[in-house]
């Protein structure tokens, strides 16, 4: 018969409880539980430089809150890729004319509208998407004037 003698040990573990976020431009602060964090209004990026590059075989990771993105891609002269582009109903299609349009509007200003370059047929073609009385409720607002065609 063998007897062993045990012992227990406890073992200190470290754990996060909480995670805080800084935008790396103007230095906003997001901090959350650990459990229930989630980016949200923060993006994260990576950028990987390759041979030959002046910051050659460097990598950066950086963070940025939402205000800073917008601001510094509306220094765009294009629309980037996906940029508003609702990918399960997409009403422009990407890197399209009518997306650089609307992007250059949004850069100067004015609201984004999917629907601001699209003609009546267009719009009536839409109708399987969205309900009848939206559709003419736009339909009624470019007759109207609020919404013309350039």
């Amino acid at each position: 018969m063998r007897k062993e003698n045990v012992i227990k040990r406890m073992k200190e573990v470290e754990e996060t409880e909480s995670v805080e976020i800084t935008c790396n431009r103007c230095g906003k602060t997001k901090t959350a539980d650990k459990l229930d964090f989630v980016r949200d209004g923060f993006h994260e990026f990576l950028a990987t430089f390759g041979y030959g590059s002046s910051f050659d075989l460097e990598y950066w990771s950086f963070d940025l809150c939402e205000n800073c993105l917008v601001d510094i891609v509306k220094t765009f002269k294009y629309v980037p890729k996906g940029f508003r582009i609702d990918q399960q109903y997409p009403l422009v299609k990407d890197e399209s004319k009518e997306h650089q349009a609307l992007f250059d509007d949004w850069k100067n200003g004015k609201e984004w509208d999917e629907f601001r370059y699209k003609s009546e047929e267009e719009l009536n073609d839409l109708r399987c998407l969205f309900d009848d009385g939206y559709i003419d409720e736009v339909i009624a607002k470019r007759k109207e004037g609020e919404m013309l065609i350039d």
